[in-house]
């Protein structure tokens, strides 16, 4: 799995050794005094795991992964939402098949990657068709 030996018998000593259970009580409550103590905040994501999400995310998140390799941030920019899906569509990856306007425009207007950027759905001033203000592609 990931290089670690493997306790199989771990989950019947924590079934039926008083000794064990004792411990991962006092394990939990310590960690919940802790979270109270610290005014239910969690601790700041350690950096490893915030690479090893970026990562994930890359690999599984068909849009993540679009908006960081094609779109940027471009606060006073329009770009419109037919030309994004185009190239979307042309970047899309075997066996993927193309998406329509309407799963398009609703999953890349809810999704956190174009929020990020400062992306808002609106019409393009000129055109007057569907756009998101606030991004742009990397390559025009």
């Amino acid at each position: 799995m990931n290089g670690r030996a493997v306790d199989r018998g771990l989950r019947g000593r924590l079934t039926t050794k008083r000794a064990q259970q004792e411990t991962v009580l006092a394990w939990l409550v310590q960690g919940a005094t802790s979270w109270h103590q610290s005014d239910c905040q969690l601790p700041a994501e350690p950096p490893s795991i915030t690479e090893a999400t970026r990562l994930w995310r890359e690999s599984t998140d068909l849009i993540y992964a679009f908006v960081e390799e094609r779109v940027e941030s471009a606060p006073e920019r329009h770009l419109e939402m037919e030309k994004l899906r185009q190239d979307f569509n042309d970047w899309l990856p075997p066996p993927h098949q193309p998406w329509g306007k309407q799963t398009f425009a609703e999953r890349f207007d809810q999704h956190d990657a174009m929020r990020a950027l400062g992306a808002v759905r609106s019409q393009h001033p000129k055109t007057r068709r569907s756009a998101f203000k606030g991004v742009a592609l990397k390559f025009e």
